[in-house]
């Protein structure tokens, strides 16, 4: 979510010669710099809920709970929030969703 300026600033500096065979890599390892943190530390969440909820029967939830927001998600942000207020708007979105979900469960 806060990068999101910084991603289209890289597009803007890299996008001039579009014919150098370099571009890509140059905007994969730029982008990759600024977001491997935060997709890291999203990605420890829930093998860590995992092991906070060690039963069967609430792992299942946990499990049926991961899937449901997934698909939900998916559905929801690529036919409803991107065709009506965009990409930008869209992953400020989700940021602001992420980051209400993780101080509600604090």
């Amino acid at each position: 979510m806060f990068v999101t300026p910084w991603v289209d600033q890289i597009d803007q500096i890299t996008t001039g010669d579009s014919a150098a065979p370099s571009t890509p890599l140059v905007r994969f390892v730029d982008v990759l710099r600024l977001l491997i943190m935060p997709v890291t530390f999203v990605g420890m969440l829930f093998p860590w809920l995992l092991a906070e909820h060690s039963t069967t029967t609430s792992s299942g939830r946990l499990y049926a709970i991961n899937t449901l927001g997934a698909v939900l998600g998916a559905l929801v942000s690529g036919f409803v929030l991107l065709p009506r207020i965009g990409a930008s708007a869209t992953s400020w979105a989700a940021g602001l969703l992420l980051v209400a979900v993780s101080v509600l469960c604090a």
